[in-house]
């Protein structure tokens, strides 16, 4: 995580909006996969900040945050709020085909269809 960190300083440094973005997303992963969901969700909503400010609110950046929120209200059990992150990242990743935030947007959603309780 310090090697996220490190490169978050230099993407900063130089201003490489996308490199800051991936930076804040996968250290908020690497947080989440370790169970420190508080954690994560500082790192995330700094991002979702930093981008408003920026105007980029919407733009296919935004997705990266959006969906690392999404997972970290999933891991905390807000399914709904889950849904709505999870859904407008995967929606905000399709224009520029986004990777992380496409990635992170499907499996948050199948992770949150194969948890509804099925009909029987």
């Amino acid at each position: 995580m310090a090697a996220y960190r490190e490169a978050a300083g230099l993407a900063e440094q130089y201003q490489n909006p996308y490199l800051i973005s991936f930076c804040a997303g996968r250290l908020g992963f690497n947080l989440t996969l370790q169970g420190q969901l508080r954690a994560a969700a500082q790192v995330l909503a700094h991002e979702l900040e930093r981008l408003e400010k920026q105007g980029n609110r919407q733009s296919p950046l935004a997705s990266i945050a959006l969906t690392g929120l999404g997972t970290v209200d999933y891991e905390r059990g807000d399914q709904p709020t889950a849904r709505r992150r999870l859904e407008l990242g995967y929606q905000l990743a399709q224009p520029w085909r986004n990777a992380e935030g496409l990635r992170a947007g499907a499996l948050g959603l199948a992770g949150l269809r194969l948890a509804e309780p099925r009909a029987r």
